[in-house]
């Protein structure tokens, strides 16, 4: 996946929302035409949602920057990871957004997903045992929609 992605609604194949069998959280998958998959978990669309509302109902706010913070002692059922929002110049953050993201190492690590073969839909990589559900760790094929040629990688 390119890590410059900007995801247009022309290069969305489908999203898929809801919660997994047997998980009380929600969870959200984007899936791009070009075959390119990433699922959010609640606390991640919780984090986003905030921002967003906050931006489009504010008078004069124009952006908001949020950080991955380990907390140390987490509420119940909160993750210990949240995406706090941080002291950040709005005018620098627009900048930001029209020259692609800056690099940065994420504070806690991360596992790799397995990698989508489109081609034939086969996966590389480590294939988790459970969760396979729609919602799960395992990627799928977009469905490419007839308006939008698979050839047509202009968005991704």
């Amino acid at each position: 996946m390119d890590p410059n992605l900007l995801l247009r609604n022309r290069a969305v194949a489908r999203i898929v929302v809801g919660i997994p069998d047997g998980q009380q959280q929600l969870r959200a998958r984007i899936e791009s035409a070009s075959g390119d998959v990433i699922t959010l978990g609640e606390a991640t669309l919780a984090a986003l949602t905030r921002a967003y509302v906050g931006i489009k109902t504010h008078p004069e706010r124009t952006a908001v920057e949020l950080i991955a913070t380990g907390v140390e002692q987490p509420k119940s059922g909160f993750a210990p990871h949240q995406l706090l929002e941080v002291e950040s110049d709005p005018l620098a953050l627009a900048a930001e957004l029209c020259d692609g993201p800056k690099r940065a190492d994420p504070p806690f690590a991360t596992q790799p997903l397995p990698k989508l073969d489109t081609s034939s839909g086969a996966l590389e990589g480590p294939v988790p045992t459970t969760g396979q559900g729609v919602f799960g760790e395992i990627p799928t094929l977009a469905t490419p929609r007839s308006s939008f040629p698979r050839s047509d990688d202009s968005d991704s």
